[in-house]
């Protein structure tokens, strides 16, 4: 770390520093500004005294205009480099060495899984970094990517994007990227019918095209839950003050005096909490679906900061999930309570839900309130398997929480590569 301080300051000194013109009494007698003992050098007045001033100098008075010409071209002409280009070298440096360091781990072959000891920011400097305008360059962002692109340029910008991030063109609807105006409808692409068969003989199936970041279950006395494989979050700031589907989920588990669970002649102590969260990369179709056979009855926007949730930034920054915006669905599904939640991150324009009434929804934007904003659906939105929930205006991440029987198992692990309506998870001896 301390050459790199060293290496800034070195870049500091050759970029923003501008030495003084040496005082040549030749160059000088070329502009004509000696006539006396006293000349003048940047608006300030200097004495020279007659021994510089010698009678050798003063014979030298007609010098060809190629030479002064030859050394006003030779003369080094310094210019300014921002001092957040040196800076922001040096974090990416440092970024790189950490990124290295997980990467060459040692790896305990017993569990099959690497050692835990990755770098973690703290809280101070995750709260230095916020002060990064990250919600103003995603609306830049978002709205560059709503820019008419020119016919000529679609193919090669279009293509080159699809090869960096593997993107499918034959799933989609329009397979000719000269058809696509905007990059905001090449990311918003539609899939072609039958593409995506959805499973109905499971429980559950895949929401989006991603990748499983991490599921499992947690208990009701400890509600926190992995955002990676080893970073955990507590659940009662990702949902936000006085959310009713939080306050439900306590009383679905009481210390004492069982109850029953809506939907089900169980006890509460066959049931268990359960979460999956998703990862949509750039080059992944961005809409998301119905899991399962739902009723939604409340959606909370929380807004916030927009950080990457690359798998790599997650594993450094501890409660990602709680500082971005997000939206959170809630509702019931036939085993007890649901949730959805949608994760903004950099770059994503917005997140758009395909409600009916949900229609001049959108996240990011510059006029949201910085408290959560509630909506109540007094008759519930009804949701069947694979239909249509919203979508991303680039990748981002999907946080599922629901209660289910202790018998429902997942069919994924983490880091599969998973398409909507594949199996999730199901509950044994369920048809």
């Amino acid at each position: 770390m301390l050459k790199h301080i060293l290496m800034f300051l070195f870049m500091c000194n050759i970029f923003l520093w501008r030495p003084k013109m040496a005082v040549d009494i030749l160059s000088l007698k070329q502009k004509k500004m000696i006539d006396s003992r006293k000349i003048c050098i940047y608006g300030k007045k200097y004495v020279i005294s007659q021994f510089f001033v010698s009678k050798k100098v003063l014979q030298t008075r007609d010098f060809s205009k190629s030479h002064q010409e030859h050394e006003r071209r030779s003369r080094i002409e310094w210019f300014y480099i921002p001092a957040g280009v040196g800076f922001g070298l040096l974090c990416f440096i440092q970024l790189r060495h950490m990124w290295r360091r997980q990467r060459n781990a040692p790896f305990d072959e017993a569990n099959d899984e690497p050692i835990k000891n990755g770098f973690i920011f703290k809280s101070w400097q995750v709260e230095a970094f916020k002060i990064i305008p990250t919600r103003f360059l995603s609306r830049v962002w978002g709205h560059c990517s709503n820019t008419h692109i020119p016919v000529p340029l679609r193919a090669p910008l279009i293509n080159s994007y699809c090869h960096l991030f593997n993107c499918n063109l034959n799933e989609a609807v329009i397979s000719d990227v000269k058809e696509y105006e905007t990059f905001n409808a090449f990311f918003t692409r539609q899939l072609k019918p039958g593409v995506r068969e959805i499973d109905h003989s499971v429980t559950m199936v895949s929401p989006a095209d991603s990748t499983i970041l991490s599921l499992g279950s947690f208990s009701h006395k400890d509600m926190t839950l992995e955002q990676i494989k080893g970073v955990t979050f507590p659940l009662s700031t990702f949902f936000g003050p006085r959310h009713p589907f939080f306050k439900k989920l306590c009383s679905f588990f009481p210390e004492s005096d069982p109850l029953y669970s809506p939907g089900s002649c169980h006890q509460e102590n066959d049931f268990k909490i359960f979460y999956c969260t998703f990862y949509l990369a750039p080059g992944d179709y961005h809409w998301f679906h119905s899991p399962t056979e739902w009723t939604v009855d409340q959606r909370r926007h929380i807004p916030g900061n927009l950080f990457s949730v690359n798998p790599r930034v997650l594993k450094t920054v501890e409660g990602i999930f709680n500082i971005n915006e997000r939206v959170l669905l809630s509702g019931r599904w036939k085993h007890g309570l649901f949730m959805c939640g949608a994760i903004g991150a950099y770059n994503v324009g917005s997140i758009k839900l395909n409600f009916p009434v949900e229609k001049q929804f959108g996240t990011n934007s510059p006029f949201n309130s910085d408290g959560f904003q509630d909506r109540l659906y007094p008759t519930g939105v009804l949701l069947k398997r694979g239909d249509t929930v919203g979508r991303f205006e680039l990748g981002s991440s999907l946080v599922l929480v629901f209660t289910a029987p202790k018998t429902f198992k997942f069919n994924v692990k983490c880091g599969d590569k998973v398409k909507y309506g594949q199996p999730l998870g199901n509950i044994k001896d369920e048809s």
